[in-house]
């Protein structure tokens, strides 16, 4: 019965051209801004990963050149992935 009379109020509602026009270029633009701040999240996390990469390059480097330890070397290299606490810190 309620669902009916929802549809029957449904069926009554119409829009023009100009107003499904604005709801259609609304719609595209919210869709533009969402996809943007995706991707500069994906950018940043790009930018992130290249760091820490580049960190653990040079750290392994310190290491064959004797600058840090092997005790540190392993702490860091196995402390649970390439976002290491202590290890990385900025």
């Amino acid at each position: 019965m309620l669902d009916q009379k929802f549809a029957n109020l449904l069926d009554r509602l119409h829009f023009d051209e100009e107003i499904l026009e604005w709801v259609k270029a609304a719609l595209l633009a919210s869709h533009a801004d969402e996809r943007r701040e995706h991707e500069q999240a994906i950018h940043r996390c790009q930018v992130e990963y290249k760091r820490l990469e580049d960190r653990l390059h040079a750290m392994y480097l310190d290491k064959l050149d004797g600058r840090i330890d092997n005790a540190f070397y392993d702490r860091c290299q196995h402390s649970g992935g390439p976002n290491r606490r202590g290890c990385f810190a900025r």
